[in-house]
Protein backbone atom coordinates (compact mmCIF):
# COMPACT_ATOMS: atom_id res chain seq x y z
CA UNK A 1 0.00 0.00 0.00
CA UNK A 2 1.29 3.48 -0.96
CA UNK A 3 2.08 5.83 1.97
CA UNK A 4 0.44 9.48 1.73
CA UNK A 5 3.21 11.97 1.84
CA UNK A 6 3.20 14.84 4.77
CA UNK A 7 1.74 17.26 1.54
CA UNK A 8 -1.00 15.27 0.80
CA UNK A 9 -2.18 14.76 4.15
CA UNK A 10 -2.07 18.41 4.41
CA UNK A 11 -4.39 18.74 1.18
CA UNK A 12 -6.72 16.32 2.61
CA UNK A 13 -7.09 18.14 5.75
CA UNK A 14 -7.78 21.30 4.09
CA UNK A 15 -10.05 19.92 1.39
CA UNK A 16 -11.69 18.19 4.58
CA UNK A 17 -11.66 21.56 6.78
CA UNK A 18 -13.23 23.05 3.67
CA UNK A 19 -15.75 21.17 3.37
CA UNK A 20 -17.26 21.15 6.96
CA UNK A 21 -17.14 24.95 6.61
CA UNK A 22 -19.05 25.13 3.56
CA UNK A 23 -21.43 22.81 4.82
CA UNK A 24 -21.61 24.69 8.47
CA UNK A 25 -22.28 27.67 6.43
CA UNK A 26 -25.37 26.50 4.33
CA UNK A 27 -26.77 25.01 7.60
CA UNK A 28 -26.53 28.70 9.19
CA UNK A 29 -28.21 30.20 6.16
CA UNK A 30 -30.93 27.27 5.70
CA UNK A 31 -31.48 28.08 9.98
CA UNK A 32 -31.52 31.95 9.83
CA UNK A 33 -34.47 31.57 6.74
CA UNK A 34 -36.55 28.95 8.90
CA UNK A 35 -36.60 31.34 11.56
CA UNK A 36 -37.37 33.84 9.53
CA UNK A 37 -40.38 31.65 8.45
CA UNK A 38 -41.40 30.46 11.82
CA UNK A 39 -41.55 33.92 12.70
CA UNK A 40 -43.65 34.68 9.73
CA UNK A 41 -45.62 31.92 10.36
CA UNK A 42 -46.43 32.54 14.09
CA UNK A 43 -47.69 36.37 13.40
CA UNK A 44 -50.01 34.94 10.88
CA UNK A 45 -51.30 32.37 13.15
CA UNK A 46 -51.69 34.66 15.92
CA UNK A 47 -53.15 37.29 13.56
CA UNK A 48 -56.29 35.41 12.15
CA UNK A 49 -56.62 32.68 14.74
CA UNK A 50 -55.80 33.69 18.57
CA UNK A 51 -54.72 30.28 19.90
CA UNK A 52 -54.61 30.18 23.60
CA UNK A 53 -51.32 28.88 23.76
CA UNK A 54 -48.00 28.10 20.94
CA UNK A 55 -45.62 25.56 21.95
CA UNK A 56 -42.27 25.23 19.88
CA UNK A 57 -39.53 22.42 20.27
CA UNK A 58 -37.20 20.58 17.88
CA UNK A 59 -33.91 21.55 16.06
CA UNK A 60 -35.03 25.31 15.28
CA UNK A 61 -34.14 26.01 18.92
CA UNK A 62 -30.65 25.38 18.44
CA UNK A 63 -29.05 26.28 15.31
CA UNK A 64 -26.38 23.75 15.96
CA UNK A 65 -28.80 20.70 15.82
CA UNK A 66 -30.26 22.01 12.61
CA UNK A 67 -29.58 20.74 9.00
CA UNK A 68 -31.23 20.49 5.80
CA UNK A 69 -33.66 18.03 7.13
CA UNK A 70 -34.92 19.86 9.84
CA UNK A 71 -38.67 21.40 9.87
CA UNK A 72 -40.59 23.81 11.81
CA UNK A 73 -41.81 22.05 14.78
CA UNK A 74 -45.28 23.79 16.36
CA UNK A 75 -48.19 22.79 18.52
CA UNK A 76 -51.28 25.16 19.27
CA UNK A 77 -53.63 24.97 21.93
CA UNK A 78 -57.43 26.45 21.79
CA UNK A 79 -57.86 25.66 17.76
CA UNK A 80 -60.53 23.10 18.43
CA UNK A 81 -62.61 23.39 14.78
CA UNK A 82 -61.04 20.75 12.10
CA UNK A 83 -62.18 23.94 9.96
CA UNK A 84 -59.80 26.13 11.13
CA UNK A 85 -57.39 23.47 12.20
CA UNK A 86 -57.09 22.75 7.89
CA UNK A 87 -57.36 26.56 6.90
CA UNK A 88 -54.68 27.19 9.46
CA UNK A 89 -52.19 24.85 8.18
CA UNK A 90 -52.65 25.67 4.36
CA UNK A 91 -52.15 29.24 5.63
CA UNK A 92 -48.75 28.02 7.14
CA UNK A 93 -47.84 26.14 4.19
Amino acid sequence: MPKITEQELHKIHAFLKKKQQRRQEHHRKLYHAARKDFQKIIEMIIRKYQPRRIYQWGSLLNERHFTERSDIDIALEGITSPEDFFALLGDAE
